[in-house]
């Protein structure tokens, strides 16, 4: 069997048809959260005779982009068949497919392009993106989608930016998440309820003088206690068991070490003017 791997970067499909549909598998994130509330992240997919129709939902701003593809393998060593759509301050709203050669490169859309029944709309920093495409594909780049086809899913949840210079689409703000199990595109694929797509895997910081969090930072200081991390407010550092742990806030929101509560990752308004400034938020 072949195994490949999905990439979601942030669909979402409707479909009204008379063909039976033969399996729905939908995901969210973060955890436990709730679709058109409080998910910052839902994808689903149905799965016909001989196309599957895929929708995504994400926050996302102009100029900004969110999709889905397919890779060989679970670390993208060969490149992921990607789909990707933004929407653009002058009502320009594209959606596309193409290849992305690793995780932190470029996307680069296709010569010809094989999606079909395609939207997408923004509205409030809410984007969905809805296509359909064949399951089985005559182009060169586009990875097979069949019961004998499996793949794993990456979420990259946090989008990109749209170059302003209008050559496309950017790197992801992120590198995605992948899912821990092969998907099979069978009758099989239905699921109840939306499965949670994990958080993003913390990294232990090395204690050495190359690391850009001081060494000792968190030697003998209490679990739980935070700190900020140098150069992106996106992050923040969390001791445990007395070592400095890289935490990443969820998308759109800021570390703000002064901010009542305990959470202190919060959106951009919530943020002092002296924050913003570091931050380099306007």
């Amino acid at each position: 069997m072949k195994l490949l791997h999905l990439l979601v970067v942030g669909l979402s499909v409707c479909i009204v048809s008379a063909v039976p549909i033969k399996g729905r598998r939908e995901w969210r994130y973060p955890a436990g959260c709730t679709r058109l509330e409080t998910c910052v992240y839902y994808a689903s997919f149905l799965l016909f005779d001989d196309k599957i129709a895929v929708t995504v939902e994400a926050n996302q701003t102009d100029s900004t982009y969110t999709g889905v593809g397919v890779t060989e393998d679970a670390n993208m060593d060969s490149g992921a068949d990607l789909y990707w759509g933004y929407c653009e301050k002058d009502g320009n709203n594209v959606v596309l497919n193409g290849w992305l050669n690793t995780t932190t490169s470029r996307p680069e859309k296709d010569d010809v392009q094989s999606l079909f029944d395609d939207s997408i709309t923004c509205n409030n920093g809410y984007l969905k993106m809805v296509f359909s495409r064949y399951r089985v594909s005559t182009h060169p780049r586009d990875l097979n989608l069949t019961e004998t086809d499996c793949h794993h899913i990456v979420f990259p949840v946090q989008g990109g930016k749209v170059a302003e210079d209008g050559s496309g689409a950017e790197a992801l703000l992120k590198p995605p998440t992948i899912s821990s199990q092969p998907i099979c595109f069978s009758g099989d694929l239905t699921t109840e309820t939306p499965q949670d797509i994990n958080e993003p895997e913390t990294t232990i910081l090395p204690m050495t003088s190359e690391s850009p969090v001081a060494v000792g930072l968190c030697d003998g200081r209490p679990d739980g206690e935070q700190h900020l991390y140098p150069n992106d407010c996106t992050k923040y550092i969390e001791c445990t068991n007395g070592a400095p742990k890289i935490k990443q806030c969820q998308a759109y929101t800021y570390f703000a070490p002064t901010s009542p509560g305990t959470d202190k990752c919060v959106d951009q308004g919530s943020l002092t003017p002296e924050r913003k400034a570091e931050c380099n938020l306007h």
